[in-house]
C-alpha cells in the first residue's frame, strides 16, 4: 500500500514556480508539507490575497519587535520598493509580511536598533605591515 504526501496549503511572500505555474506572492499554493515548511521557514507566511491583516494575532512588546526584525530581514535591500528615500524599511512591506499593521513609530523604534553598527563587526584598523621588534 502507498503512503500519501502530505499536502498543506501555504501563502508565501515570494513569487513561487511551481507545477509549471506562476503563483504570485500571497497566493495560496499546496505544497508538499516537508517543502513547504522548509519554505516558510526560510521566507515566512503571509495572508492570502483578500484577507484581511486582522486575522493575524498582533504580538506584543518583545514579541512585536522580533517579528518585526524577521520582516526587515525578508526585505530585499537591492529592491527600491522595499526601502524608503532615507533608506528606512518601508511599513506595507513588513506588514505584508507580517499580516498585521505596524506603526511608522514600531518600524523606527526596531529600525533604529537594528540598523546601528555593531562595534564588534567594525573594521580594525589595518597594520602597517611592519613586524614590531
Amino acid at each position: 500500500m502507498a503512503s500519501k504526501t502530505k499536502l498543506k496549503s501555504v501563502c508565501l511572500p515570494i513569487t513561487l514556480v511551481f507545477g509549471g505555474k506562476t503563483h504570485a506572492p500571497g497566493t495560496p499554493v499546496k505544497l508538499d508539507a516537508e517543502e513547504a515548511d522548509a519554505l516558510i521557514a526560510r521566507h515566512g507566511e503571509v495572508p492570502a490575497k483578500g484577507e484581511t491583516a486582522k486575522e493575524t494575532p498582533r504580538p506584543k512588546g518583545q514579541a512585536l519587535d522580533l517579528a518585526i526584525v524577521s520582516a526587515i530581514k525578508d526585505l530585499d535591500p537591492e529592491n527600491e520598493d522595499h526601502f524608503t528615500a532615507s533608506g528606512k524599511p518601508v511599513v506595507a512591506e513588513i506588514e505584508k509580511r507580517l499580516g498585521f499593521e505596524v506603526s511608522a513609530e514600531e518600524r523606527d523604534a526596531v529600525w533604529a536598533k537594528v540598523s546601528e553598527p555593531d562595534p564588534a563587526k567594525q573594521a580594525k584598523p589595518a597594520s602597517s605591515g611592519q613586524a614590531s621588534s
